[in-house]
């Protein structure tokens, strides 16, 4: 561009970018609505489902879930965690996931049957459920579902990532609920 430094290019550049992202997605409180009533955002760019049963009864495995500050020892890519008050719709939490600093917001909470939250990271939006399912042998099908929507999500994810993801946080959430089962508090 005539008469435009390089370096200026870049700052306008990244202002459009970051206008781009800011004005793209879903608002807060559409993603507020939809969570509330357990849903995921069904046309975003990224959604995945998964279940999976664990030999233990729904409270063990809500309790081990919902222990937020005790991610670290078992979600797999989480180094820190911090939950700002009690598992109760509207509290904030804190994480760090494969070195990126997330920070979601609880919203529907029916222990010990669904719990969701909504987040966002740099031009992504996320809506996380979770349901449990007690099954008749006292075992808990867990149901696991979110939903990436963003201006540029689709691009910077591969195929079938988040339902890998989703699949290998829930083989570590039937480990730990299970050990607890079976020995009492962690």
């Amino acid at each position: 561009m005539p008469g435009m430094n390089g370096r200026m290019w870049w700052r306008g550049f990244g202002l459009a970018v970051a206008l781009l992202v800011a004005g793209c997605g879903p608002s807060d409180a559409g993603l507020r609505r939809l969570a509330a009533r357990g849903e995921i955002e069904r046309g975003a760019a990224i959604v995945a489902e998964v279940r999976l049963s664990i030999a233990a009864p729904p409270e063990v495995v809500w309790r081990v879930f919902t222990d937020v500050d005790a991610w670290p020892g078992w979600f797999p890519g989480v180094s820190a965690a911090r939950i700002e008050g009690p598992v109760a719709s509207g509290t904030r939490f804190d994480w760090t996931k494969r070195g990126r600093r997330l920070r979601s917001m609880l919203v529907l909470v029916d222990r010990p049957r669904a719990l969701s939250w909504i987040g966002r990271s740099w031009a992504a939006a996320a809506i996380r459920v979770v349901r449990l399912t007690p099954l008749p042998d006292g075992r808990t099908m867990v149901r696991e579902s979110e939903s990436l929507d963003g201006p540029l999500i689709g691009w910077l994810s591969a195929p079938g990532a988040t339902e890998g993801n989703l699949r290998v946080e829930l083989t570590a959430l039937r480990r730990r609920a299970e050990a607890v089962a079976r020995h009492g508090a962690p």
